[in-house]
């Protein structure tokens, strides 16, 4: 049996808690366990296991502390100042008793994730990323890494046959539909209605959707912009004296508050609101731009002319305009003359492209927490747990990441402390009791 260890620092909701449990499911009944460590109090029914408190060492065995806080800085995690110790030593504790075969991360960004994927590639365990894609209630579970840095990207569409090309395009287009119908999105929206004070019909609004700073999109895949608010600003400049009117949505979840862009719109034909929902503003934008935003995807499926600022998975699809640079302010000049010319809408070419792009990743690189029943059931927990059981290695010898003394206490006077754990039915119980001991016992072994 291999035990597998999810790692998840981000709060999840009910449709991802939902999603692990069956993952769980899925998994026992290949012989595998998941456990979840999670930080602060949260219910689960997977087995959960807390952040320990961690061991106290004397050497660095990894020497990560300069990456973990260039990180910490580019999350703006000012309370992880002096945490690499304590965070490495907690780490080692939870590797320790859980002694994973398989550990999955989600994000894989975050800067303590810095710290776990140093020890895990220094005892050879194998490591998968999670992370929300693009599609809304889609994710991946990739062992190269989250968005552009999956495994799959570039990867063109690769069918077997004909007729499995039409189940999912079909299949695709029932999502695109239902997500269209139930205004399904990654982020709760506001609920005012403000469409009728928003723009006249002579000025045809273009909408630019806010993101947010601290995140792996803007210092991981936005070559060209080191703040949304500098983004925001850059576009305003290609657009000037131009025919349109820029409407500027705000991030739900932003940590730049909204009167830092309402100073860039001054003087311009522009606004920044906080009080718009996003299908409100799909209903009148004309067209849709973002640096990277998952709302690019979104627009595609509203069949809206979509522009990206940034590095986005989707731009592999041919589907969505981009820019080479700074400079070229010329690019988007010409993005707004084609779009226009075909009345603001996508053509026949472009809409199945991307039909065929997303349909094929849909069939084989992308696991579904929310969608159509039938999605639900195709690449739910059972598919991603299929992938999850598949990429268990060979048993990963923990031992390498401790020093002789520790090791020497692990397998003497402490061996039959973790026999009579091991006897113990409920895996949660089990890890439950090695943390307890483990803490008692060899709190200073380093």
């Amino acid at each position: 049996m291999a035990t597998i260890l999810f790692i998840n620092c981000c709060p999840h909701r009910e449709i991802e808690e939902r999603f692990w449990k069956s993952v769980a499911v899925a998994l026992r009944q290949t012989g595998d366990q998941l456990v979840m460590m999670r930080y602060g109090k949260v219910e689960s029914e997977i087995d959960l296991i807390k952040f320990p408190a961690g061991f106290t060492f004397s050497e660095d065995p990894i020497g990560v502390d300069e990456e973990f806080y260039k990180r910490a800085n580019q999350w703006k995690r000012r309370n992880l100042d002096c945490k690499y110790n304590e965070i490495l030593g907690q780490f080692l504790e939870l590797f320790f008793v859980v002694q994973p075969e398989l550990v999955i991360i989600w994000n894989g960004e975050q800067p303590h994730d810095v710290i776990s994927k140093a020890i895990l590639a220094q005892v050879g365990c194998p490591v998968l990323i999670a992370e929300r894609m693009p599609w809304p209630g889609m994710i991946s579970i990739d062992p190269s890494g989250i968005l552009s840095n999956v495994s799959f990207c570039p990867q063109e569409p690769n069918w077997h046959s004909g007729q499995e090309r039409q189940f999912w395009v079909n299949e695709f287009q029932v999502y695109e539909e239902w997500l269209r119908t139930e205004k399904n999105t990654w982020w709760q929206q506001p609920s005012v209605s403000t469409e009728e004070e928003l723009v006249t019909s002579e000025t045809p609004p273009i909408l630019f959707a806010g993101q947010v700073d601290a995140d792996t999109q803007n210092f991981l895949f936005s070559p060209h912009f080191d703040s949304n608010v500098s983004a925001f600003s850059w576009f305003l400049d290609a657009v000037d004296g131009e025919e349109y009117f820029v409407l500027g949505k705000h991030h739900p979840m932003s940590d730049v508050p909204a009167t830092a862009y309402c100073k860039v719109t001054a003087g311009r034909k522009a606004q920044w609101r906080e009080d718009i929902a996003l299908d409100e503003a799909f209903a009148i934008a004309k067209a849709v731009v973002a640096v990277n935003s998952s709302v690019l995807c979104e627009a595609i499926i509203h069949r809206k002319p979509a522009l990206a600022l940034g590095d986005t998975l989707l731009s592999r699809s041919g589907v969505i305009g981009t820019i080479q640079g700074k400079q070229a302010y010329e690019s988007v000049r010409s993005w707004l003359a084609d779009a226009k010319s075909l009345g603001f809408e996508l053509p026949a070419e472009q809409t199945n492209r991307w039909l065929e792009f997303s349909a094929f990743h849909f069939s084989k690189n992308l696991f579904a927490l929310n969608g159509t029943d039938s999605l639900e059931r195709l690449r739910g927990g059972k598919a991603a747990a299929s992938l999850i059981h598949n990429a268990v290695g060979h048993k990963v010898c923990w031992n390498n990441i401790f020093n002789r003394d520790f090791r020497e206490l692990m397998c003497g006077n402490f061996h039959d402390v973790v026999s009579a754990c091991t006897r113990l039915d409920s895996p949660k119980a089990k890890i439950k009791a090695l943390l307890s001991r483990v803490k008692r016992r060899v709190r200073r072994i380093f």
